[in-house]
């Protein structure tokens, strides 16, 4: 242990892209506030924290704090140095690049995160990929090609992924949906048939009806 902290961990530090903290912080903090903000919509005014569902929004926060933020980021710095410059050419090469990187690797990354968070399986992640990776992604194409070109326009390199978590806030909220949904439909299905078993149990019998 103390040769890992001594002699190790400073050569892994050297290597960790700068800013990785503050991205893991930032993203973290967005999609964890995103599914608040999911939450309380698909709520109502009922929200509160007797309804709030705590352990999903810290399932967001990890994917975020852990995964998607650390990764997004060395993915920056990684696509900054495959296409250096904020030139219109070159930033018109990143957007694409950036959806390539959401197609192939961010958002099945994501979607099989949240999946083993919530206690599922890994087949249950692919089979989550394959149904929503789609509409998603095609979603996201209306939004973040126009976010890109502005942050990689104005936004110095360390400071991307921080720009990109306040960008994604609105994001984040549609994310958390996505992510979710089958559980909240699970609910949902569970509710209708626990209400049909009261219908059916206090419904008459035709003997009643006939009378």
């Amino acid at each position: 242990l103390k040769f890992f902290f001594e002699m190790s961990l400073p050569r892994v530090m050297k290597h960790v892209p700068r800013g990785t903290g503050r991205a893991m912080a930032f993203v973290g903090a967005s999609m964890g506030c995103g599914d608040i903000v999911c939450q309380g919509l698909a709520v109502g005014r009922d929200f509160g924290p007797n309804v709030w569902d705590a352990r999903r929004s810290r399932n967001m926060w990890v994917a975020g704090t852990f995964v998607t933020g650390p990764i997004g980021h060395c993915w920056q710095v990684v696509l900054e140095r495959m296409v250096p410059g904020n030139a219109g050419r070159q930033i018109l090469a990143k957007t694409t690049c950036n959806a390539v990187w959401a197609w192939f690797l961010g958002l099945p990354i994501f979607f099989m995160t949240i999946t083993l968070l919530n206690g599922r399986t890994v087949e249950s992640g692919l089979t989550k990929i394959r149904s929503d990776l789609v509409s998603t992604f095609t979603a996201g194409m209306f939004y973040w090609p126009f976010v890109n070109l502005l942050v990689f326009r104005f936004v110095v390199l360390d400071s991307r992924a921080i720009a990109n978590s306040f960008a994604g806030v609105l994001w984040n909220i549609f994310l958390s949906y996505q992510a979710n949904r089958d559980a909240e439909l699970a609910v949902g299905a569970r509710g209708a048939e626990a209400d049909d078993a009261v219908v059916a149990a206090t419904a008459p019998s035709g003997c009643e009806q006939s009378v």
